[in-house]
């Protein structure tokens, strides 16, 4: 009796796990692909407001790495500062 409606839950977070997924598009980038990050509440400049920029770059990708990660440099100088990024759904 108590299954049921355990059962009936399982199904509605598969069925919108699956939706959710379905418009979720992949991106994978190779090594030198330029890239912009999204910009995060955290890395917004407080003094500019509700109109600072969303995102930020451009970066160039040095490194692939095998999570899903990458690792950048600001694609507009020479810097060897790296900076990486967690997750490629924020890269675009």
């Amino acid at each position: 009796m108590r299954d049921k409606p355990k059962v009936r839950e399982e199904v509605c977070k598969q069925r919108a796990a699956r939706r959710y997924n379905s418009k979720t598009k992949s991106r994978s980038f190779q090594e030198g692909d330029l890239v912009w990050r999204m910009r995060g509440e955290s890395r917004k400049p407080t003094t500019e407001g509700k109109f600072s920029s969303n995102w930020e770059g451009p970066f160039k990708i040095k490194e692939n790495l095998s999570n899903g990660a990458y690792v950048t440099t600001p694609g507009w100088s020479r810097s060897s500062k790296n900076v990486e990024c967690k997750s490629s759904q924020n890269v675009f």
